[in-house]
């Protein structure tokens, strides 16, 4: 009945899809995660394999094992936004969502940690394949460079917005940040947006990622966080006071 339902409706993925995705070897993460259906909004444990930008699904481990299995779904997370935990939007423990500007899909692993390493796979994914992260948007010419000075004297001419980002160390938060603000600056020039960041280690592939929204984007400004050299004790201060004297030391960062 399943296999009619989805001859019925086209589910099955476009070849083109995944062509020349080996997903049958070495997979950058492979695992169950339980998905829910696109059209009939029901749950169903499927095999997930992650590899070279595409998240694939199949029925269970031994198809997506042998070569030119068909999976049942493929995603693009090259053209995924966000990725991050949705336990209280499906009501749901260990659930995440994977989003696009124009879908959402629902997962849920098996527990805590399996969840937290699913989102932080395909938060890389993201980063890596996302097409703001290609060499040619890297190597700006010097036409380029011309066009964008050009556009930021004209720029200087109008009122400008100061917009202040404080994303969290983590790549579903960050990447989300970053995009935001190419977005906005390319929906209006007249923004100018200042991002503070906060270094974690173990994310050094973020670094290719910032670099070329600051080449690409004049109007977004980085700055890195130092870490506090005497950390905070808990108990010694309000926590208004904490954020208020957070949120001080930040700005004034800003104007050094």
């Amino acid at each position: 009945m399943e296999s009619i339902w989805r001859i019925a409706t086209g589910q099955d993925p476009n070849r083109e899809d995944y062509e020349g995705i080996e997903f049958w070897s070495n997979p950058e993460r492979s695992g169950w995660l339980t998905k829910q259906g696109d059209y009939i909004k029901t749950w169903r444990r499927r095999w997930f394999v992650l590899k070279r930008g595409k998240l694939l699904w199949f029925k269970d481990q031994a198809a997506a094992g042998t070569r030119g299995s068909t999976p049942r779904g493929v995603i693009s997370v090259g053209d995924c936004l966000t990725v991050k935990g949705a336990e209280d939007v499906v009501n749901k423990p260990f659930a995440f969502e994977l989003s696009s500007g124009s879908y959402t899909m629902f997962f849920i692993a098996d527990n805590e940690k399996e969840k937290e390493e699913w989102i932080n796979s395909i938060g890389r994914s993201i980063v890596q394949h996302s097409r703001s992260v290609t060499d040619s948007e890297i190597d700006v010419s010097c036409q380029q460079k011309t066009r964008l000075w050009r556009k930021n004297q004209r720029c200087l001419l109008m009122r400008n917005v100061e917009l202040i980002f404080i994303p969290t160390p983590t790549v579903g938060h960050r990447v989300p940040f970053l995009e935001f603000a190419r977005r906005l600056i390319d929906q209006d020039d007249r923004i100018r947006i200042t991002i503070l960041l906060m270094k974690q280690q173990g994310q050094s592939h973020l670094d290719s990622y910032v670099k070329t929204i600051a080449l690409s984007h004049p109007f977004v400004r980085f700055i890195d966080v130092p870490e506090l050299e005497k950390k905070p004790t808990l108990g010694t201060q309000s926590n208004q006071q904490s954020l208020y004297d957070f949120m001080r030391n930040m700005f004034l960062l800003c104007e050094i």
